[in-house]
């Protein structure tokens, strides 16, 4: 052995065939070289390789295509299966491309043609395969780590390729398109993406053909929904960009997306809590203060009238005491309820804040129209209310002021219907009384 030869890696190679002469021409011509020195084990057929490779690591694994009629691809799977670190090699027994290409779709590394068998060329050849393997071994990790973090992740990811067909789903995309990366990968990103405009109804345009047309990061239309393959939809947010090679070309599209319904539920929960009455849920001070701004500036412009009816319940502070502050609230909530029932949609209802309470009569014709509304509201409200098995009548004081009689601006009208709400308390209380300059 040449001295090269002694600091040559030693690897094993397992050869199957049945053909003697076949494992002769093999075993002949790995010759020890300067990068190899291969330690050859024998099978004769798939099935008694098979404790060979869970017992053993090999290198490489020389496969003799010769059965004709054998079921190599189901056979090259269960040979990667159970040596999935090993390079697969086909011993081909004649010069046929076609047979060495069936080889390579059935995940073979390379294959040898009868001219390939040489001292020279053998030992190359399956080191070359080795190499090889260790590099798509590598491959195979990287995108099975990208798989694993996609997956963790929680937004839903797509990708195409540059036809614009589904390349990739995680799991989170799955669940949210409905598909399985089985029956999507391959489909147009229309079919599996299917978005619409939430108001029109109407598809709306794809971001990931988008993203490769125009070969730039885009967002996705405002207000659209995802339509899951059952029909459940989903309001998303999400930005496609285009996947770039090395050298720059567009080779595909990726969307991250996610689902905003949630959130924009929050958002206008808080929004309604910032603008509404806790206890109650009517407007609250500063929500009723811009609608009757908005009032004013409407009446101002078409020459109308409107009411404002400042109420106070008579008695209240005796129903807490009585009763209790829970009952108490429960009491507000029934008025709450019943003042809104008696007005028309386009007036107001508003929880001033403790007993106080302020309807805004947007539109009246003038003051027997407001006085039949403060009539009718204190009729209402006098009628029990069943409170956890007590009967209450209540009564209320209303003061009523008129645009643009009593004032012009929110502050006047305000303050002239809470003066002759305190009027109405002063003449025996459960009526209602306007504003007068005395």
């Amino acid at each position: 052995m040449s001295a090269g030869a002694s600091r040559a890696a030693t690897c094993e190679v397992l050869v199957i065939s049945p053909s003697a002469t076949m494992v002769e021409r093999v075993v002949v011509n790995l010759a020890p070289t300067a990068e190899i020195r291969c330690q050859v084990t024998v099978a004769t057929d798939v099935e008694s390789a098979l404790p060979l490779l869970a017992a053993r690591h090999f290198a490489a694994l020389l496969y003799d295509w010769s059965a004709r009629d054998a079921d190599h691809r189901e056979r090259c799977g269960i040979l990667r299966a159970a040596g999935p670190g090993t390079a697969i090699i086909v011993l081909a027994r004649d010069d046929d491309q076609s047979q060495a290409l069936d080889a390579l779709r059935c995940g073979a590394q390379d294959y040898v043609l009868p001219t390939d068998f040489s001292p020279d060329r053998l030992p190359r050849l399956v080191h070359s395969a080795i190499e090889r393997k260790a590099l798509d071994s590598a491959d195979e990790d990287r995108v099975r780590h990208a798989a694993i973090t996609l997956d963790s992740i929680g937004d839903a990811v797509l990708s195409s390729d540059i036809d614009g067909r589904v390349s990739y789903l995680n799991r989170v995309a799955e669940t949210m398109t409905g598909w399985t990366s089985s029956d999507a990968i391959g489909k147009p990103t229309a079919v599996v993406f299917n978005i619409i405009d939430e108001v029109t109804r109407r598809p709306a345009q794809d971001p990931l053909l988008r993203a490769l047309h125009e070969n730039r990061t885009v967002a996705l239309t405002p207000n659209c929904l995802l339509v899951r393959k059952d029909g459940h939809e989903y309001l998303i947010e999400d930005s496609a960009a285009p996947i770039r090679t090395k050298e720059g070309q567009v080779a595909g599209a990726v969307i991250v997306f996610r689902d905003v319904s949630g959130l924009r539920a929050t958002v206008r929960d808080m929004a309604h809590l910032a603008q509404h009455d806790a206890l109650t849920d009517l407007p609250n001070r500063l929500l009723f203060n811009e609608r009757l701004a908005n009032a004013v500036v409407l009446a101002r412009r078409y020459q109308r009238q409107f009411a404002l009816l400042y109420l106070d319940l008579d008695g209240f502070k005796c129903i807490n005491d009585t009763l209790g502050h829970g009952r108490g609230d429960l009491v507000l909530r029934s008025v709450a309820h019943r003042l809104v029932d008696g007005v028309r949609a386009s007036d107001t209802v508003c929880r001033q804040g403790g007993d106080e309470f302020v309807v805004l009569l947007s539109e009246v014709e003038g003051a027997a129209d407001a006085a039949a509304s403060a009539a009718a509201i204190l009729r209402t409200l006098a009628a029990p209310h069943d409170i956890d098995g007590h009967q209450l009548g209540v009564t209320t004081s209303i003061g009523i002021s008129l645009y643009p009689r009593d004032g012009r601006d929110v502050a006047s009208l305000l303050r002239c219907a809470d003066s002759a709400m305190y009027r109405a308390k002063r003449d025996g209380r459960n009526r209602y009384a306007f504003f007068t300059a005395s």
